[in-house]
């Protein structure tokens, strides 16, 4: 379609990556859920937003035909140096992307068309972590970071920002959900990963568990786990393989079962290291990129002082 107006007006500069958006799959169950709680939105908005079209209409009519043209040209090229600026933050950012994406964010898809934006949230506790990221996406991101009462029951205060919609973001999403609602991991995303990358997935996805020692009361073992539970077992196997081919570390899939509020029991998958393999294969090469707040991540956490009364 971009490219159709651009013929009409004489100006066929639409670039070859925004003419395959009539080809790209779309979930349409997804986006009918997602146009329900749109709907819900608009109604409890109603009256501004028929203020809102009113307006618009006057300004609209208020054109010559001439202007109306004018305005739509301007409409279109400000989309495209958009989606064009958001395409070079994504090349130069891919493995950071990839890495949070494979985290804590996520990818918003707007219900009208192809069109996505992503979503960073993180809790009070991980404020600082969180600015840091608004600092790496600032260039493409609508506004500071803000806060917002969670809807979760414990009702903690939260952080989060957006970015800028866009096509491409919405291209990423295919890549991370392969037309499902449900995040999936493939061999290319994990092969785009550099150490950086693997410092913002650690970032948002790691942890350390201990276990004390039965013969020894005072004595604590670590253990290094990536929370990925979000993923299948054939996933988390894919990439414990691809963890051993770049890092040469084993990492062990573990097994875990929980019970739902449903009372359903289901099982989840996540990875777990020894704490040697970690210290000495992966905390140095990502270390130069972890927050001083995020420290914890890649130190070990101080020994619980054990009474052996």
């Amino acid at each position: 379609m971009g490219a159709c107006v651009a013929r009409m007006n004489g100006l066929d500069t639409v670039p070859q990556e925004h003419r395959r958006l009539s080809s790209v799959p779309m979930d349409h169950e997804y986006l009918a859920k997602k146009r329900v709680s749109s709907r819900r939105y608009y109604y409890a908005h109603l009256e501004e937003n028929r203020k809102r079209a009113r307006e618009k209409m006057r300004r609209l009519y208020a054109m010559t035909p001439e202007q109306r043209q004018a305005a739509r040209i301007a409409k279109r090229d400000a989309r495209l140096r958009k989606d064009t600026e958001i395409l070079k933050f994504i090349d130069a950012h891919r493995s950071i992307i990839y890495g949070t994406l494979l985290g804590d964010s996520t990818i918003g898809v707007q219900e009208y068309g192809p069109v996505g934006r992503m979503v960073c949230l993180h809790a009070e506790d991980q404020k600082d972590y969180l600015f840091h990221k608004h600092s790496v996406f600032a260039p493409v991101a609508t506004s500071a970071p803000r806060s917002r009462q969670s809807s979760n029951p414990n009702g903690q205060l939260e952080w989060r920002f957006t970015t800028k919609t866009s096509n491409e973001w919405y291209r990423l999403w295919q890549i991370f959900h392969q037309g499902s609602k449900k995040k999936t991991v493939t061999a290319d995303i994990l092969d785009a990963l550099d150490d950086q990358g693997l410092a913002f997935w650690i970032m948002d996805d790691g942890c350390y568990s201990y276990m004390r020692s039965k013969s020894r009361p005072d004595y604590m073992q670590y253990r290094f786990h990536l929370c990925t539970e979000a993923f299948s077992q054939a996933e988390n196997e894919l990439i414990r393989s691809w963890f051993l081919e770049r890092y040469g570390v084993h990492f062990a899939v573990e097994r875990q079962k929980r019970r739902l509020k449903s009372g359903v029991i289901a099982t989840y998958h996540r990875l777990r290291l020894g704490m040697i393999e970690y210290e000495r294969q992966i905390v140095p090469r990502i270390q130069p990129f972890v927050i001083p707040s995020m420290v914890r991540k890649i130190t070990r956490v101080p020994p619980l002082q054990v009474s052996t009364q």
